[in-house]
Formats: C-alpha cells, structure tokens, sequence
C-alpha cells in the first residue's frame, strides 16, 4: 500500500465521525442539501399537484406539474423507498415530456430532480451521464451536488471518493468562473475546504475556511452558517469542545438572522450535541426538541429518530432511565416506523434503555439486532464491536466481549477521537481483570489514564490560551488608561501656564515653585500607580493560576476515586454475603466523595457546592444501585444552599449513610415506602431533615446493632461540622442535623472517627 493510500485508508471513520457527532455510526447516504436547490413543494400542495396533472390538457404544461410532483415526494420529511421511486417516475416523466417539445429548461430542471434521487441512492453513475445535456447554471449546481456528495457518502472505495469530490469541485470551480458566478466559486472553496479536513489537512483547511468568510463578507454574503458548519466540524475532530460550541452556536444565530431554517434541523441538532457534550443537558433536550420539530416538516441530514434518540440519551445522563424508556416508546407511536440507518438509530437507543434498568434478555436482544444491522450494510466498524463488548462488559460477560474489544482495537486509527480510545482501554481492563489477566489489564489501565491525560491536558492548554488573551487585552485597557491620565495632565499644564504669563515676576517664581512641586507629585503618584497595578496584575494571576490548580486537584482526585471504586467492583465479583456488602457500602461512600470533586472541578466555583444539585444526584445514584429501587418514593425539598467542601463532603457521607440504612432495613418484606429528605436554612443555620414511613427502631440497643460502623459516620461526621444529631423513632425513622452556615477552615476538627480509630 503506498503512502498515499494509507493516508485515506480510514476515510470512512472520519466521516462516520464528522456528520453531527451522532453516537450512532452506520452507513451514511449521499445528500445534496448544500448546494443551490430550487425552492421546496411541501406535502401539503400533493392533492392540488395530482389533480392538476389529471386535469390538465396539454402535455407542456404538465411539464412543470411534473417537476413540481418530483421535488415534493424528494423533499417529503422521512425519506421511504416509494415517495423516492415515485419522485424518479415523476422526473423522468418529465425528461420525456421536455425532449418531446424541445423544453430545454424543463429538461435541466427535472434532469436536476432525477440527480437527486440517483445521489440520495447513492448511484454516482446514473448522476454523471446527465450531465453533457444539461444547461450551464443546471451543469454548475449538478457538479457542486456531485462534489458534496462524494465527500458525505461512506459508500465505496474512501480515496476514489475523495478523488471524485476533488475532480467535480474542480470541474465545478472551472464553470463557475466561466459565468461570472462568484458566489458559486466560493462555494467550490468550501467543498475544497470539507475534503481537506476530512484528508486531515486541518491547518490548511483553517486557513482555506478563514479566507473564505472574509471573501463571503466581501460580495455581502450573509448566509455564513454553512461556513461554520465546517469549522465545527474541524473543532469537533480536534477535540476542542469549546470551540465546537462556539461555531455550533454561531451556525444556529447566523441561521436565524438570514431565515435560512430550511436546514434548521441539522443546526440544531448539532447544538444540542455540542450542549450534551457539556454536561448542559437542559439546553441540549431544548434544541433537540427544534431539531425534531424542523425534521418532521423540512427533513435534513438526520431525522426525526436520531433527535428522538438523543433525548432519550439525555435522559440517561441525567439517569432517568424509566423516563428516557417511556419517551421512546410514547414518541415512536406519533411517527411511522423507522426504517434502514433510522431503524439503527432507534435499535441502538432501546438496548441502551434496557441496559440501564437491568433487562438484560430485552438489552441482548436489541445490542444484537444493532450489530446484524451494520452487519448486513457492510459497516461493522470499529464502533459496532465497541457497542456489543460494551453490553457484554456491562453484563459482565467478559469472555464474549474480549474478541469484540480486540477487534474494535485493531480497527482504531488515527482519526479515532482520543476519548474514544480511552474508554476501549478501559473496557479491555475490566475484561483482562474478571479473566485473570491482571498485567495485561494494568497495560490497559495506564494507556486509559494517558488518554484521558492527554484529553485533559487540551482542555487545559485551550483554558490557557484563554486567560492569556484576557491578560493581554487586560494590559491594552491599562495602557491606554496611563495615556488618558497623561493627556489631562498635559492639559493641566497647558492651562497653568497661561495663567503664570498674567502674573508678576515675583508670581512667575512662585508659580514655577508650585509648578515643581506638583510636578514631583504627580510623577510619585504614577510611580505608586504603577507599583500598584503591577501588584494587582500580580495577584490576579496568582488567582488564576491558584484556581486552575485547585480544578486540576478535584480532577485528579475525582479520577482516582473512580478508578478505586472501579477497583472495588472487580473485587465484588469474587465476594459474597457480608463482604460484599462492605465493598457495596464502601463504593457509595467513595461515589459520595467523588461527585464532590466532580462538582467542583466543573463549576466556576471551585470552592462551593449548590447542594441542590448535587443531593439528587447522589440520591438517585443510590436509588439505581438497588434493584427493587421503584418500591421506595423519594421526596426531595433541597433549597440551593451553597457549602464549602469541608461541609458537603461529611453532608454527603451522612446522607448516603441514612438512605441507605433506610432502603435496606425500614422497610422489611418489599414493603412500599417512602423516604423524605429536606435541606433548608433557619437564619445563621442550616438544618437536614431525612425520614422515612418505615418500621423504626423499637429501642436504642436495636439502633446501635443495625448498622454500628454507619452510625459511627453518621455521630463523627456531624461532630466535624459543630452539628447536632438528633434520632427519633415514631411512625417511621427522623433524623435531624442542624449545623452553622458559616464553616471556614479555622474552626474545622479533624475528623473525630479517625482520631477514634487511631487511638
């Protein structure tokens, strides 16, 4: 294989990878949505359009009638094989019609309609032979169709593609400046630009996008949001999520100015992605929710199913998982049943629906289908096989899921995002650890950490950039501040002398003195203004540096945490009754502590905790840990009560502690019930109230043998925050701690159950 070939052998990945960065990968068709096409017939004129043509008279006008039916059934929001057959039937009716009566415009127009469907079937041949008769303006939007949907097909061989796309964005450019076309020449420099960043020439590609927009701005071209398509997709592949948002939401405003929402559905989607992808799940299900409105009238790109499929995954991450189950299956009864890539999209979000609840035969099931969908396409790439290991490991199967992960291994490449990569590591050290293998799972292991190092270390290094751009701008707004108070001084002095020459000489001395001695003022207090801003600059980048470093600590500890319970869970497997519920217990109260550090490192402020976020979390992370968890109700009351770490964490312990005790012994024999947990502020203190309707305590001694270690948290930790515990039994099990809002570092003890264990 020489260089060349090896340089597009993974062409297909990149593109699986680039379009919207949808979690479900498969065989993408061919489109021709950015080129310049002829406006759209909706559905809703397709009863006028029938009669028309039944009625009409003389065959040329049927012409029009014909091409109009064409782009109707083309353009109608969920693409099937029969509106795609009758929109080819009504074009080529057209074709013989226009030749018949010498239309050569009626000709070019319904040849354009005809390319659409031939390229939408990704059947490039039938496409090209059309063009020799086609007029010069139907030739340059046929090119540029050819040019895009080579470059957005993984149908094929990869270089032959990129070479065909080049070859028509050439042939396209060449047209384009024979009619004095400008704005179609720069659009051959953006498909130019798309097969650049798929190559992997990002920095060319950058700088081909950039001179592109100055260009666009030049002719005042408004509609840039295709422009910033592109560069999304650079960041994308890069990896810098920041930037991917920006562009995403640059796309979705530039859209919106110019009315262009006939591609909305695909703008939004990408948003919604790039907010997901943030952790900003409330903005990502609003723009997903556009996105599915916009593809059920105009269609796009995606569809319907891959919007309804991501809203069921935001439900997921925020592990509402019974929730994201009955969307899908309420939704799916408003549209017709999803078929080809669709049918992918929504089999891949029921197997993950099912997998989260545990329904392991239904989550087989589904995860299978999904891989003989890909199967049967030609597409098993590396993200099919990931996706079936990634069900085995989580049903810990690991003999099955191995080969699987050795195979998507050896399908990775260069174009492998690296988060990607890291998590195939991860999953390959979970199965070499149930196999015995424990020096290949370290291997794995390390090459985990140091793709998620790496990862980090962009994040960081793009966070730099960005303070130091601050920084700089910071040091223009100070210079020009010095010039300002430089200036008035002038003029200060400019009006003082023309009071000096309407004075005596003895005047003139004494003015020249005073004169002096502000002068020798005014340098002192510019040299103490200077002293001090230098100080200030000083301190604030110590600030900076001072919290960037505190957000790197939580990280890495929120990582250690995770690999220790990780480590924990592969222990559970060989341990039973007592012992196992130990490592159970001790996995919750090590999740407890990393969910802090996670909070911390993601907010703004490193040094706070809204505790109404960060309460249901943990209480829902508990409420999945048990399988019957739809037995017990909570009820939640959290105000958004801001505490410091050396609050919240012994808060968090101690609510694990109680849910738990309370899931497990309160309510004996799978009896229902409900357990209340309140957070509130009563003037300088703030008071946690957590109850159960369960069977209660029938004495002290029977409190002390339930859970003698958890009560031992409970009484320690309450001491480390100057809290007062109080128990009561009655109608259930209450438990109140009230502690001061104000606990800084001076007044914090060491925690008293390590003293108690040390002596």
């Amino acid at each position: 294989m020489d260089q060349q070939t090896k340089k597009h052998s993974h062409f297909k990945a990149v593109l699986h990878a680039v379009f919207w960065v949808l979690i479900f990968v498969g065989p993408l068709t061919a489109a021709a949505q950015f080129y310049p096409e002829p406006p759209r017939i909706m559905a809703s004129q397709e009863t006028l359009l029938l009669n028309n043509l039944a009625e009409s008279p003389l065959a040329p006008s049927k012409i029009k009638i014909l091409i109009d039916l064409s782009n109707l059934y083309f353009n109608k929001p969920y693409k099937i094989k029969a509106d795609l057959s009758r929109s080819l039937v009504y074009a080529l009716q057209a074709q013989k019609l226009s030749l018949k009566y010498h239309d050569i415009k009626g000709f070019s127009d319904a040849a354009c309609r005809a390319a659409d469907v031939y390229l939408w079937q990704n059947n490039f041949k039938d496409a090209v032979v059309l063009l020799p008769a086609l007029s010069d303006t139907s030739r340059l939007n046929l090119l540029l169709q050819l040019s895009f949907s080579y470059a957005n097909t993984s149908v094929g061989a990869d270089l032959e593609n990129a070479e065909n796309s080049m070859l028509y964005v050439a042939k396209a450019r060449e047209l384009a400046i024979k009619l004095g076309n400008k704005q179609a020449i720069l659009q051959t420099d953006l498909y130019t630009a798309e097969v650049h960043i798929m190559e992997g020439k990002y920095i060319l590609a950058q700088q081909e996008l950039n001179d592109l927009v100055g260009k666009y701005r030049a002719i005042g071209y408004a509609k840039l949001h295709y422009v910033y398509r592109q560069y999304r997709i650079l960041y994308m592949i890069n990896g810098n999520a920041d930037k991917y948002l920006e562009y995403a939401l640059k796309a979705v405003n530039t859209m919106n100015a110019t009315r262009d929402t006939l591609m909305a559905g695909d703008f939004y989607y990408a948003l919604a992605t790039a907010f997901k992808d943030q952790g900003q799940y409330d903005k990502s299900r609003e723009f997903f929710e556009r996105s599915l409105n916009s593809f059920s009238i105009n269609g796009g790109f995606g569809s319907v199913y891959y919007s309804i499929a991501a809203i069921a995954d935001v439900y997921i991450n925020k592990h509402q998982f019974v929730n994201a189950l009955s969307y899908l299956q309420n939704t799916l009864r408003r549209f017709p049943a999803p078929k080809d890539n669709d049918e992918v999209v929504i089999t891949s979000s029921f197997a993950d629906c099912y997998l989260k609840l545990k329904m392991f035969p239904e989550a087989e099931a589904c995860f299978l289908k999904e891989f003989n969908l890909y199967k049967s396409r030609n597409a098993l790439t590396e993200y099919a096989y990931r996706r079936l290991a990634f069900f085995y490991i989580e049903s810990k199967n690991y003999a099955k899921a191995r080969p699987l992960i050795e195979q998507a291994l050896k399908l990775q490449n260069g174009f492998t995002e690296i988060s990607t990569k890291g998590y195939t590591e991860y999953i390959a050290f979970l199965a070499d650890s149930a196999a015995g293998n424990y020096l290949s799972a370290i291997r794995h292991l390390s090459k985990n950490k140091l793709y998620d190092d790496t990862l980090y270390k962009q994040k960081k290094v793009a966070a730099t950039q960005k303070l130091l751009v601050q920084y700089e701008s910071g040091q223009k707004n100070q210079r020009i501040m010095i010039l300002e108070q430089q200036g008035q001084l002038q003029e200060a002095k400019l009006k003082q002398a023309n009071v000096i020459r309407d004075v005596t000489i003895g005047g003139i001395v004494i003015s020249i003195a005073i004169g002096l001695i502000f002068y020798r003022q005014s340098r002192q207090r510019q040299l103490a203004a200077r002293i001090i801003t230098h100080k200030n600059e000083q301190l604030e980048r110590l600030l900076s540096e001072k919290e960037w470093l505190l957000k790197e600590v939580h990280h890495r500890v929120k990582n250690n945490l995770h690999t220790v319970i990780c480590l924990l869970e592969i222990q559970a497997e060989f341990l039973k009754d007592d012992a196992l519920k130990a490592i159970e217990n001790s996995q919750h109260r090590i999740y407890a502590m990393s969910l802090i550090h996670q909070k911390l490192y993601m907010a703004e402020d490193v040094k706070s905790v809204n505790m109404a976020e960060y309460l249901p979390e943990l209480v829902t992370y508990l409420k999945d840990s048990f399988l019957d968890e739809t037995r017990v109700h909570f009820d939640l009351n959290i105000e958004p009560v801001m505490l410091n770490i050396l609050q919240a964490m012994p808060l968090g312990l101690i609510v694990n502690e109680a849910v738990t005790n309370a899931i497990k012994y309160a309510f004996p024999r799978q009896q229902n019930g409900k357990i209340s947990i309140s957070l509130l502020c009563e003037g300088d203190n703030v008071m946690l109230l957590i109850s159960d309707d369960g069977i209660g305590f029938r004495r002290d001694e029977e409190l002390e043998k339930q859970s003698s270690l958890g009560l031992k948290l409970m009484q320690g930790l309450s001491d480390d925050i100057n809290a007062e515990l109080t128990f009561l039994s009655q109608s259930g099990t209450h438990i109140r701690i009230i502690f001061p809002y104000d606990l800084t570092e001076e007044n914090y003890a060491e925690p008293s159950i390590f003293k108690e264990r040390e002596g």
